[in-house]
């Protein structure tokens, strides 16, 4: 079912900056609460001040179910897996590492439409690790204008390696960013639906919403489609100028800004179960915490983020 309304975080109150929900608050108010129970997962970026092991850990400590990793993009050609990897780890010891915690990788960022050599690394990555969904980005330059997209050929390279990745049952998320040649959810879709693959939707990032087009957005989206979430809180005016040096430094954890969390969250009911829900949370402010701080943000971003608020 949808909600016929969402709640205000001002009616329920907060209490040190996380949703206080007494149960006797909400009757009055007409709501009840919903669990959402796809996975939990952290992104990479939420946790990029810490190693692998790390980063297993605070995400097993936290209640997560997941972890994403990153293997290259464009501001970051030299990805964590490629850390790892120099440093001696093998993939056979990484699968053990993450045997042993429960935790499984869920998201690999940021293939770049276009790119077949980080294609086949992260077809690679998808059958050694059995992840759940590819991000995928277009080209684009930081702090200048980006080359437009080439829809023809973007769609055509998209069907090529969908057909590549199907026998790994590894979904692609396509991502919408203001500044980049996929500025929009109309964009994506577009992309998604001429692609024509089951497995082929689009990610969705709070953050890209807030900061792009606004909130109303999300009215766009065909949710089914969605393969991907990210969700952080954050300021809704900008901090910086430079959207992309704002957006890696200045994301904040949930209930800690001004996001309309509440109107994103309610959507989380209409997407498939197994979409994972990542904290992307990119912060310069989350770098310097302790690993036991950052536990404690990350324990309730993931409470706020697996609860909805529907009118009874």
């Amino acid at each position: 079912c949808m909600a016929t309304r969402s709640f205000d975080k001002s009616q329920l109150g907060t209490l040190n900056g996380t949703f206080s929900k007494p149960q006797f608050q909400l009757s009055q108010l007409g709501y009840c609460r919903i669990m959402i129970n796809n996975p939990m997962l952290i992104s990479h970026g939420t946790l990029r001040s810490t190693d692998f092991p790390q980063r297993l850990r605070i995400a097993k400590e936290s209640g997560y179910d997941a972890i994403g990793l990153n293997a290259g993009s464009i501001s970051n050609s030299r990805g964590e897996y490629q850390r790892i990897r120099e440093s001696g780890t093998t993939d056979s010891e990484i699968l053990h590492q993450l045997q042993q915690s429960g935790i499984r990788i869920g998201e690999l960022e940021a293939l770049v439409i276009g790119n077949d050599e980080q294609a086949q690394l992260f077809l690679h990555l998808a059958k050694t690790f059995s992840v759940s969904v590819i991000q995928t980005i277009g080209l684009f330059q930081v702090g200048k204008a980006s080359n437009p997209l080439e829809i023809d050929s973007t769609v055509t390279w998209l069907q090529k390696f969908s057909e590549e990745l199907r026998p790994t049952g590894t979904r692609i998320a396509v991502e919408f960013i203001p500044t980049t040649p996929i500025p929009d959810v109309d964009t994506a879709q577009m992309i998604v639906d001429r692609v024509s693959q089951p497995h082929v939707g689009i990610c969705v990032d709070l953050w890209h919403v807030e900061r792009g087009l606004g909130i109303s957005e999300l009215e766009k989206v065909r949710w089914e489609n969605v393969f991907n979430v990210q969700i952080s809180d954050g300021s809704l005016v900008p901090e910086e100028t430079n959207y992309i040096r704002d957006c890696i430094s200045n994301r904040r954890c949930l209930a800690d800004g001004q996001f309309r969390l509440e109107k994103f969250i309610k959507y989380f009911t209409e997407l498939p179960t197994t979409t994972p829900i990542g904290i992307e949370v990119l912060s310069n402010s989350l770098d310097a915490l302790t690993i036991d701080e950052k536990i404690s943000s990350l324990i309730r971003s993931r409470e706020i983020a697996q609860s909805t608020y529907y009118s009874s």
